[in-house]
């Protein structure tokens, strides 16, 4: 059962991680996407802090479970989207 709980973490962090980027994205549009690519497991692991101050492999576990979640939604939702409306 505990690991539902981690997925459902992730995911969660997933859409904040993701979300946050897209926004400052927004904000400083004439940034290399590899700067982007840096910020992100720091932003995974600053997410995975603030969710809870467990133990350093927990935190670890969480940040990478995170990040994880993160590329997946960047992939799969965010450019999947903004490849339909710029084709339609």
């Amino acid at each position: 059962m505990e690991q539902f709980l981690d997925v459902g973490m992730w995911l969660a962090g997933a859409l904040i991680v993701g979300g946050l980027l897209q926004w400052v994205k927004g904000l400083m549009p004439n940034v290399s996407s590899k700067t982007w690519a840096a910020v992100m497991p720091l932003a995974s692991l600053v997410v995975a802090v603030s969710k809870n101050f467990e133990t350093p492999m927990l935190i670890a576990w969480n940040a990478f479970g995170i990040w994880a979640s993160c590329q997946l939604f960047y992939e799969l939702i965010v450019q999947n989207v903004k490849n339909k409306f710029l084709k339609g």
